[in-house]
Order: structure tokens, then C-alpha cells, then sequence
């Protein structure tokens, strides 16, 4: 997976739809919110950390090795960033039903 810019973020690749992301994904492209994405390589797979609402918006197909890599940004990005913000936990919300 790979970090996506978030200036001028919308969306990807028809992930992320419907009226409540596209105003997540709006004010996080503008810059009104914080926050980050990261994109599969080789499958429709999304992960956005609205970190000012504190929560993890999981979409698209995530392949079982995929799972490790996920482990691997949550344990070596995502935990420090969020301790150094002083966050104790986080809200996931699955947007696929593999998910």
C-alpha cells in the first residue's frame, strides 16, 4: 500500500462513495480536516484516517496478505502519529461487508 496525497483528495477509483464520506473525503481534501490515505497496489483496497473524528474508514477487497501490511502501517505509522496526538482509540468503520 501506499500513501496517497490528500490535497485535492475525493475519492478512489468509486471507493469511499456516499453523501457522508464525500463530505470526510471534501474536507480532507481542502485541508478543513486531518488526515490520511493509503491505497492498495494491486487490488481496490482503501484506508482513510479522518484523524480529527478519530476514525478509520476501511473500503473496497482486502486480500489475506494484505492483512500483514495493514498491521505493519497501523503498527509503525499510524500507532505513533496517534500517540504523539495523545488518541487512546480509534472508530473503524468497514464500508465493505469482507471487511
Amino acid at each position: 500500500m501506499r500513501e496517497q496525497e490528500t490535497s485535492g483528495f475525493v475519492s478512489v477509483n468509486g471507493l469511499l462513495s456516499g453523501d457522508q464520506l464525500m463530505m470526510v473525503t471534501a474536507s480532507i481534501g481542502c485541508g478543513s480536516t486531518e488526515g490520511c490515505v493509503w491505497i492498495a497496489e494491486d487490488t481496490p483496497f482503501v484506508l482513510l484516517w479522518d484523524q480529527d473524528n478519530n476514525v478509520f474508514y476501511l473500503d473496497g477487497e482486502l486480500p489475506p496478505e494484505g492483512v500483514q501490511e495493514l498491521h505493519g502501517i497501523v503498527a509503525t505509522t499510524i500507532q505513533p502519529a496517534a500517540m504523539k496526538k495523545g488518541l487512546r482509540y480509534f472508530n473503524v468503520r468497514p464500508l465493505a461487508e469482507s471487511l
